[in-house]
Parts: C-alpha cells; structure tokens; sequence
C-alpha cells in the first residue's frame, strides 16, 4: 500500500482527479439508487373508489368498482379479491385500491366482472398494494445499500491511497 501511495504522489494532480472521480461515482451511485427506491411507486395510480358489486366464486371474489380519475371522468373496473375479508364487503362501500398506471393509461383494464381475471396482479386493493410495494422497495434498498457500501469502500481507499498520512 505504501508503494501504491508513492506512486500516487508522483503523479501529482493526477490523484486529485482519481479521488474526484471516485466522490463523483458514489454520489451518481446514490442519485441513481433512490430513483430505483423510489420507481415502483411510480408503477401505480392509486384511486378510491365505490363498491358496485361483489360477485363471489370459489377461490376468490370479484369485485366491480366505480371511481373517478384526476380529469373527473368516472371509470368502472373489475378485479378479483382473494383475501377472505375482502369477502365480506358490501355493495356501496368505499375501497381504495392500486391499478399499474400502463394498465390506466391505455384503458384495457376489465370492466365486467366475467373479464376480472385478466387484471389479476395488475389492479389490486389498498392493503395488498401497500405490501406488494412494502417488498419491491425493501428489496430494491438491500441491493442499493450493498452498491452504496462497495462504493463508499472504493472512495474510502481512493482517499486513504491518494492522500496517504505522513
């Protein structure tokens, strides 16, 4: 390490440049990684709607809803329920759920309760939409944190070798 570090003084300004580099890579590193954090929120709109029906079928239950967008135009969608409360729910009561924003967008969601299926994962009530993105960010920040870590190690010894102690 100490020839590492007398290598590094001969080249003068040049450790300036490697030390700057190395801060710069781990500040992009943490903008980069709080957008990654941050991107499954992005994913889905989140919308409160009123229960029209609730149709019950073996394995789950359908549940047709009526809800109003940011433009103030009404929409009808239907998805399936699989949680046993979700059971319970009578027509008229408020839900608030979660649909991709794709999904919205583009206006393929189902509004039948026959076509329901096809939205399953895709359109997904509050609580399960908590839990869901509760995952996906806990597990993108484990992997940003690991990124974080090695890069905080490589601008630690970029420093410690530039700048050795006298």
């Amino acid at each position: 390490l100490t020839a590492v570090g007398m290598l590094m003084l001969r080249l003068g300004k040049m450790r300036y440049l490697i030390t700057g580099a190395a801060i710069a890579l781990l500040f992009g590193l943490i903008c980069r990684g709080i957008s990654r954090v941050l991107h499954p929120l992005t994913v889905w709109q989140r919308f409160t709607g009123t229960l029209t029906a609730a149709e019950r079928r073996e394995n789950d239950t359908v549940l047709t809803v009526t809800f109003t967008d940011s433009r103030r135009l009404q929409h009808t969608a239907a998805f399936p329920a699989v949680l046993p409360a979700h059971q319970k729910l009578q027509d008229g009561t408020a839900i608030r759920f979660a649909m991709q924003r794709t999904l919205f967008e583009s206006g393929s969601y189902p509004q039948y309760a026959a076509d329901a299926s096809d939205a399953a994962g895709k359109i997904l009530l509050a609580d399960a939409w908590k839990r869901l993105i509760f995952r996906q960010i806990l597990r993108e920040l484990m992997i940003q944190l690991g990124i974080w870590l090695a890069a905080a190690l490589l601008c630690a010894a970029a420093v410690r070798i530039c700048f050795p102690k006298s």
